[in-house]
């Protein structure tokens, strides 16, 4: 614990640890946004949209997951049901955030 003026405080968020975590947070948004436009066929996806309104399909969805296992090298294993739960850009990469994260007993992706 760290004192301030005397106040003990909580130990402080290492700063280079916490940009970055920001940077490969932005860095995997990007890779999969573009990993969906261009599976979709489209220029853009926002945050909002539904991978199945935009035309997606289960087959689309499986060949696009295996890709973003490869382009990320996420080494937790997604499954169309992942898609299936996230159907969304923003609540599949907040998942895949959560999947990414260390885990407290490995310390390490």
């Amino acid at each position: 614990m760290q004192t301030l003026s005397g106040i003990k405080c909580p130990n402080t968020l290492d700063l280079g640890d916490f940009f970055a975590k920001q940077m490969m947070t932005d860095r995997l948004k990007e890779q999969v946004a573009a990993i969906w436009a261009r599976a979709l066929g489209v220029k853009k996806v926002n945050p909002n949209d539904n991978f199945f309104a935009l035309g997606g399909h289960s087959l689309l969805g499986v060949k696009m997951i295996a890709e973003i296992q490869t382009k990320t090298g996420l080494q937790e294993e997604l499954k169309l049901a992942d898609l299936l739960e996230f159907p969304t850009l923003a609540a599949f990469i907040e998942h895949l955030e959560v999947v990414a994260a260390p885990s407290e007993e490995s310390g390490s992706l």
